[in-house]
């Protein structure tokens, strides 16, 4: 009963900051879940936003207002159900990207300028996280600069949401690994929904068979083998209910 209104509720916990007598709503490893609900209500703002601002002269200060209410709620004792306290700090990043695709922006990879905008980027990002650390938006913690704290993780997210741009963009066109790379991207949702419950099992199996060591270079191979098995399961119980589906589309197609 618990569990399942852990999952209902859809955080990490009730009261903020956490503390150890309270009550923990992620109980069944489910605790990867809470984007899911996060940035549905996020994706609900982020509608209104298109429906009323984005023709407007007001982008900017809608922007600057969630920013603002995002670092209010951050003080709400409390942890809001579905995650609504993190769905401005959501929409907030949404908006950056669309506004970023609306303008039609090159994500080209090539020349000397790009080198000296990513090598600029990178080192901003290094910086920022060192200076403000402690960022966990699971746990609506966005660093330790107290009301700059949002400001900072939103140039944060930014900064690293091109950053990863820019290295698919160069995977993508290294052979074999940018269809790899694409083909568990494509799944990258119930990877990321399941990935814990599946650590958890072959944790027990893997455990039985070998010592249970996670340093060094050893710790590194189980910890790989992990990820890739888990990947392997996901992808593959996905497209065979692709195909189940498909099968069964034709066979009533043909009835």
């Amino acid at each position: 009963m618990w569990a399942i209104l852990g999952i209902l509720y859809s955080s990490y916990c009730i009261r903020f900051p956490i503390k150890e007598t309270d009550f923990f709503c992620y109980r069944i490893y489910n605790n990867a879940t809470w984007f899911l609900t996060a940035f549905f209500c996020a994706d609900v703002i982020f509608i209104i936003y298109r429906r009323y601002c984005v023709r407007g002269r007001y982008k900017a200060a809608v922007f600057i207002l969630f920013a603002v209410i995002s670092q209010m709620l951050y003080y709400c004792p409390v942890y809001l159900p579905w995650n609504m306290d993190k769905a401005f700090i959501g929409a907030a990043f949404m908006i950056l990207g669309y506004e970023r695709k609306k303008r039609g922006q090159s994500e080209t990879v090539s020349g000397w300028r790009q080198a000296v905008k990513v090598i600029l980027f990178i080192a901003i990002y290094v910086f920022l996280v060192n200076f403000n650390p402690g960022i966990n938006l699971a746990t609506r913690e966005y660093g330790s600069r107290g009301v700059f704290s949002v400001g900072i993780y939103l140039i944060i997210g930014y900064v690293g949401s091109m950053l990863c741009i820019w290295g698919s963009l160069l995977i993508s066109k290294i052979p074999v690994m940018g269809d790899v790379f694409a083909l568990i991207g494509k799944e990258v949702l119930p990877i990321m929904a399941m990935h814990l419950i599946l650590y958890q099992i072959f944790d027990q199996i893997l455990y039985l068979y070998v010592p249970t060591i996670t340093e060094g270079l050893f710790g590194w191979g189980i910890a790989i083998l992990r990820i890739g098995m888990t990947c392997v399961i996901i992808i593959g119980a996905s497209y065979g209910m692709r195909y189940i589906r498909k099968t069964k589309a034709g066979k009533e197609k043909s009835r």
